[in-house]
């Protein structure tokens, strides 16, 4: 049984590991710095209780008090983080990022606009654009076909967005709008798992 605790640990750091990537796409580096900082501080405060829980009183006390001061430390480090700066993004993927007014321009001039909301941290985005929208496949394809291609970054909870959002009856991304040519059409919301099938498809119909 040991053992088994032992070995059941590697999914909790694996989770952890996780939660630091989420959390360093929303944060900036000296951010990130602190909350290591802050892991470092409950491993040494958890460290220094357990060996001392089953000591004398008088060891007890002191324990006690630096797992305070410990969760002292890690809260004043938590209020420090801040926002990361939007980064642009790179490769061949063209888009425009999104604003509600320039979507609105597009549309009056006539133009079909596929809006891609996602965020750096959604696991179903990132494969979303790597295997389907980022492909030159579709990326040609949109060429062609004369469609904008927005996207609404939600890395760090972006109000207007969100309102785009709640709209549709999501409360998260990714969401995928095509904004066909007519604004009196309807807009098609493509699922939240793309192939290239599915965009061919939403594609054909805004014929």
């Amino acid at each position: 049984m040991l053992r088994v605790e032992q070995a059941l640990a590697f999914p909790l750091y694996a989770t952890v590991a996780w939660l630091l990537w989420v959390l360093a796409q929303q944060v900036d580096q000296q951010s990130l710095l602190y909350t290591l900082l802050s892991l470092v501080f409950i491993a040494l405060g958890l460290w220094f209780w357990q060996n001392t829980r089953t000591a004398s009183r008088a060891w007890r006390i002191p324990a006690a008090m630096t797992l305070l001061i410990v969760i002292g430390l890690m809260s004043s480090l938590l209020w420090k983080l801040e926002p990361a700066s939007a980064v642009p993004t790179t490769g061949q993927q063209t888009s425009e990022p999104y604003d509600a007014d320039t979507l609105a321009r597009f549309r009056a001039e006539g133009q079909q606009v596929l809006v891609n909301f996602t965020a750096a941290w959604c696991i179903t985005c990132l494969v979303n654009e790597k295997v389907v929208l980022g492909t030159f496949e579709i990326q040609t394809e949109l060429r062609d076909r004369a469609v904008v291609y927005m996207k609404g970054d939600w890395t760090n909870k972006d109000p207007d967005i969100t309102r785009v959002l709640e709209q549709y009856g999501r409360n998260g991304v990714p969401l995928y709008l095509l904004f066909p040519s007519d604004p009196q059409r309807e807009v098609i919301v493509l699922p939240n798992i793309l192939t290239k099938g599915i965009v061919r498809r939403s594609l054909d119909q805004l014929k």
